[in-house]
């Protein structure tokens, strides 16, 4: 048998590739992600709330972004210009790791610490690249 004529032969490939790629493909494995612990666990009344905000830079850029607040990732997605009011809270005294991912922008980590009780952590985030 001679070689295989070049259009079979990528006639061949472009079929099989979605066969190769399922077979090498072991599906996707999210694995549990971490409850808001306000809501397992409890907050104070003294803990601080946080709230994120995607400026007007950013409405062109993306449509949503997701918020990670320590392993927590958060329940509702961050849309530009409006103010996300997180379920994750601070307490006082403490800090916690923020991070927020969208489109190609990502922000973090971010280091909020709650040093008034009850204060508001308010992040406004911009999607301008860093200089």
């Amino acid at each position: 048998m001679g070689p295989i004529p070049r259009a079979l032969a990528a006639s061949l490939c472009i079929l099989l590739a979605p066969l190769a790629w399922a077979a090498c493909d072991p599906g996707s494995f999210q694995g549990e992600l971490a409850p808001c612990v306000c809501e397992t666990e409890g907050c104070s009344a003294q803990s601080c709330p946080v709230s994120v905000t995607l400026d007007q830079t950013c409405v062109d850029e993306l449509s949503f972004a997701e918020v990670l607040v320590g392993d927590h990732v958060e329940a509702s997605e961050l849309v530009p210009l409006e103010p996300l009011r997180l379920c994750s809270r601070i307490e006082p005294g403490a800090q916690a790791e923020v991070w927020v991912r969208g489109g190609p922008w990502v922000w973090g980590p971010l280091v909020e610490r709650c040093e008034t009780p009850a204060e508001v952590q308010a992040i406004v985030l911009q999607c301008v690249e860093a200089r």
